[in-house]
């Protein structure tokens, strides 16, 4: 898989795997909750279209279509030109109704089969999404004295920013994919991408502060200036897949050799209005907002950054994993080593005003961290329908630039956050294969987590990063499908997360608390029924325990339920 910014759309997806924990680490270097890997859709042999077709509340509709099959010959020769092709719109508003999302994408895929051991694929995939959509800010309901932070849900119903408040991405990416066998034992395969992702996004009300008592927003002079901001990412990468197939000793073994590489570009100006909005506090009951002004960045707009940076991955993975006793037993290891480089160019100078760089320019910021990441695992299967399962894994993201002394050279060099995860569990198969459950219990520790901590150089001043803190997670998971009729299916899921910060530098007030944004208890639940093959209704139900929303506040959200009634209609499938 190939990591890129930006959104995915759900009609180009073939399957979505989710790799929780540090055990996503085999694909580099990743962040302590895993990572969501899409498998995109594949040409195929067999014609088919289908058109989809859904609407619903909040002026909700989605369309969707898509085909695929063989390209037709010159002189009637049995085609080994295959394609895919597919499309999809997406609009739906909010509370309040001046909010809203839109989203639309296409993706196509050529495939040519020089023979039935070797496949040349093409694609190309594009989304866009355009948000007026901002989230609820946090107020005290308390007093000064005896605050109580939480979230702002009186307002979900109102206007509190500006409609003229937008952000909007684009994704462009292509892929190139070879894949060949040269014989029943090894194989390979060969891939390289490019993608660019345009970003860009305008605030009109940066920073406000609400009231509940007054029901008012205030706002300092810097944060009434309108911010525009931009973002244009380009990434390229490429891998190489080496496997090989055998058996010895009675057991089927298969070795994978990885090696890719992964560059990521971005160049981010910023522009800020030199004149802020006059209106320093209005009533969410009655607001007046500013109006949108055009960007012009030689009238109205001053510019307070412009930065250029890279980051590069080069690695490598190592895993080997075979079958025993009947393949009732399947035990895999694996090793991965990365070397990550970063480099950020800031093309500007600090303002006149700055106590110590005056009219200097901003330093540049170039390091380099490398790290190894091993992972373990097994399952056995103890009936036909009970496996048990078990495994443990390393993550890493690296350690850049850091310390008191961020802006001199030569740079503080900071340690990889690390991690190390273990989980275990059992997969139910049972009823005829009617029914499945699985149920996990997994244990995540992180280390060297960036917290905030005095400066020595200047115990006063503002507080510096260090990465020195540490976090701890625990829970369970169940997961459950039943096939109750051949028309009737029902979905359920449950996970509890304990995940508690162990160290947080000089905020010893959150000590031991719930960790950001991590509800101790979720529930899902759905039930699908197919009228006929043109028809069905899915109902769904999600509930969502509360969380800490900052974390030097202690502001909760509440515990949340949904329950969710589309009504999609399959207006055309064929064959």
């Amino acid at each position: 898989g190939f990591s890129r910014l930006g959104n995915f759309d759900r009609t180009s997806a073939d399957r979505i795997e989710f790799i929780k924990g540090p055990a996503a680490a085999i694909y580099g270097q990743t962040n302590p909750g895993g990572i969501v890997n899409f498998i995109p859709k594949m040409p195929k042999a067999k014609p088919s279209e289908t058109v989809f077709g859904a609407v619903g509340a909040y002026d909700t509709n989605r369309f969707e279509f898509d085909s695929t099959g063989p390209v037709p010959a010159i002189g009637g020769e049995q085609s080994k030109l295959f394609y895919y092709i597919n499309g999809s719109y997406f609009h739906r508003t909010w509370e309040p109704k001046s909010q809203a999302t839109r989203t639309r994408s296409a993706y196509l895929a050529l495939q040519y089969k020089f023979a039935p051991q070797t496949t040349l694929t093409f694609d190309f995939d594009y989304t866009w999404q355009h948000n007026l959509v901002t989230a609820l800010p946090i107020a005290n309901y308390g007093t000064t004295a005896v605050p109580n932070w939480q979230v702002a849900t009186e307002l979900r119903d109102k206007t509190f920013v500006a409609a003229t408040d937008w952000n909007e991405r684009a994704v462009y990416q292509y892929e190139l994919l070879f894949e060949h066998r040269f014989n029943q034992i090894f194989s390979t395969r060969a891939a390289a991408n490019f993608y660019r992702s345009p970003r860009y996004s305008y605030a009109s009300v940066r920073g406000a502060t609400y009231d509940p008592a007054t029901r008012t927003f205030s706002m300092t002079a810097a944060n009434r200036a309108p911010l525009y901001n931009f973002l244009v990412g380009d990434g390229h990468s490429a891998a190489v897949d080496f496997v090989a197939s055998y058996k010895a000793a009675n057991m089927t073994h298969k070795t994978l050799l990885t090696v890719d590489y992964f560059k990521n570009i971005g160049n981010r100006p910023q522009f800020t209005a030199s004149a802020p909005w006059q209106v320093a506090s209005f009533s969410v009951d009655n607001p007046v907002f500013a109006p949108i002004l055009p960007f012009n960045n030689s009238i109205g707009f001053t510019q307070n950054q412009d930065r250029w940076d890279y980051a590069q991955t080069v690695g490598s993975f190592l895993r080997h994993q075979l079958w025993a006793l009947d393949d009732r037993l399947v035990i895999m290891g694996g090793v991965r080593y990365d070397s990550v480089s970063n480099y950020t160019h800031n093309r500007l100078f600090f303002p006149a005003t700055h106590p110590t760089r005056a009219n200097q320019s901003a330093p540049d910021l170039r390091w380099s961290k490398d790290n190894f990441a091993t992972t373990a695992g097994m399952n056995f299967k103890i009936t036909p329908g009970v496996v048990f399962y078990a495994s443990r894994s390393e993550s890493f993201v690296p350690g850049g630039p850091g310390g008191a002394n961020v802006l001199a050279e030569p740079f503080v060099p900071v340690p990889n956050q690390t991690g190390v995860g273990y989980e275990g569990g059992f997969k139910f198969d049972v009823l005829d294969h009617r029914l499945s459950v699985t149920t996990s219990l997994y244990s995540i520790e992180l280390q060297n987590v960036q917290t905030n901590e005095i400066n020595p150089l200047d115990p006063t001043g503002p507080l510096i990063p260090t990465f020195e803190g540490g976090q701890k997670a625990k829970g369970f998971e169940l997961d459950a499908n039943y096939r109750v009729t051949s028309d009737l299916q029902w979905l359920l899921s449950y996970s509890y997360t304990d995940s508690r910060l162990t160290d947080r530098g000089v905020d010893v007030d959150v000590m031991s608390r719930q960790a950001l944004r991590i509800p101790f208890d979720q529930i899902g639940s759905a039930i699908r029924y197919d009228i006929n093959r043109s028809l069905n209704v899915y109902v769904s139900m999600r509930y969502m325990g509360w969380t800490y929303v900052d974390n030097t506040a202690a502001a909760r959200s509440a515990s949340t339920g949904l329950i969710d009634t589309p009504d999609p209609r399959r207006l055309l499938k064929s064959p």
